[in-house]
């Protein structure tokens, strides 16, 4: 009986915060994210790691689309132009991780892991402002 309280008490507060577009973009971006790296660690297993990484990518790309599109900014009709463009500012959004990953090791000598894990909030946030403007804006 309380662990169920507690359980319904959880889905309240879950589908009160998911009526929130920023939310949603976390919480998808999250689920994106693991899969992706569920996908990457497989292949590494079985293939090279440029393969690996590239359909690892490959992956994140298509599902993160899906998912910001879909579930995320709920876009009705699908537009293979948005797909270009979503590909193309993905790429730009890879150089920023890197050149501030770069800047942060070689300029502030911080660590690869650390720079990168201190950078996520400005890439999540560069992400759904590029996101909500150019690629999955209602207009």
């Amino acid at each position: 009986m309380i662990l169920s309280k507690f359980f319904k008490n959880k889905i309240f507060k879950f589908n009160f915060l998911y009526r929130y577009e920023k939310f949603r973009f976390l919480f998808y971006g999250f689920l994106n994210t693991f899969l992706s790296n569920i996908i990457l660690q497989i292949l590494l297993l079985i293939s090279s790691i440029s393969l690996a990484t590239f359909f690892s990518q490959l992956s994140n790309l298509l599902i993160g689309f899906y998912l910001y599109s879909n579930k995320v900014f709920k876009i009705k009709k699908f537009s293979s132009h948005k797909l270009y463009i979503y590909c193309f500012l993905a790429v730009i959004s890879w150089k920023l991780n890197f050149i501030l990953i770069i800047f942060l090791t070689e300029k502030i000598n911080i660590s690869k892991n650390l720079s990168a894990i201190l950078i996520l909030p400005i890439i999540a946030t560069w992400s759904y402002l590029i996101q909500k403007i150019f690629i999955f804006n209602k207009n």
